[in-house]
């Protein structure tokens, strides 16, 4: 019979990385891992940074728009001055302008004293503010009447070589019946003065030495009628009504 021998197991030859090998892996992953968290920290700054801007730029833009939106909203609106004679409610001067608006910012559908100025700051830049006073409750009647103005708010920051300017006729000579006022511009123009209401408006500033500026033509009364409030009874309680014939330049 013929013996058994015993023979040898056989096993699979184990391969695997060297600890160099892990070593030279890990180094590399590291180095992967550490480029991509800088490359991704630097984008979501550069995004944030241009969001950013696009945020701001869009703001300054929608305030641009509300600037010229009130300009072209402003109307020839009467008052009575001391003597009990109407007068148109404007007033400007190289740093801004009170006039009366038909269009509230604040509110829908409502008449409004607005003012513009200008307010200079430590690097001799200005702020261009905007206040208003919803004719809601009282009208402005009076000439030497002081609105109550709300909380200023800040339109366009930080303009340099600002100024207004106003286009209108002269004013008036009491004494030569003969005298044709002519138009020009001027850096303060009073209506209670003039007896007119100014017929363009025009807003100088300047970005990167370049020079900007915004003209706009204002509305203009028909027949020397103007905006002027008056009550209207209704029910048991008193409105305001507005009457207003006016043209544009």
């Amino acid at each position: 019979m013929e013996q058994l021998r015993p023979c040898k197991r056989q096993f699979p030859l184990e391969t695997g990385f060297s600890l160099m090998e892990l070593l030279v892996s890990m180094v590399l992953l590291s180095a992967i891992v550490l480029i991509s968290s800088y490359s991704f920290s630097q984008f979501t700054r550069y995004w944030d940074g241009r969001l950013g801007n696009f945020d701001a730029r869009f703001a300054q833009l929608r305030n641009v728009w509300l600037v010229e939106d009130i300009l072209r909203n402003l109307q020839p609106y009467e008052v009575v001055n001391d003597e009990g004679l109407p007068r148109f409610y404007f007033e400007g001067n190289v740093n801004g302008f009170v006039a009366v608006s038909a269009q509230s910012l604040s509110e829908v559908q409502t008449v409004a004293v607005v003012r513009l100025s200008l307010i200079q700051n430590d690097d001799m830049t200005f702020d261009l503010i905007y206040e208003e006073a919803p004719m809601r409750v009282e009208a402005l009647t009076w000439l030497r009447q002081q609105p109550d103005f709300m909380q200023p708010v800040v339109l366009l920051p930080n303009l340099k070589s600002a100024t207004f300017e106003y286009f209108g006729p002269e004013p008036r000579r009491p004494d030569d019946v003969d005298f044709q006022p002519s138009d020009r511009w001027y850096v303060d123009y009073n209506s209670a003065q003039t007896g007119s209401h100014p017929k363009k408006v025009r807003f100088n500033w300047s970005v990167d030495q370049e020079p900007m500026t915004w003209l706009v033509d204002l509305i203009q009364p028909s027949r020397g009628a103007g905006l002027r409030y008056g009550p209207l009874n209704s029910g048991g309680g008193e409105r305001w009504r507005c009457g207003v014939r006016t043209t544009r330049s």
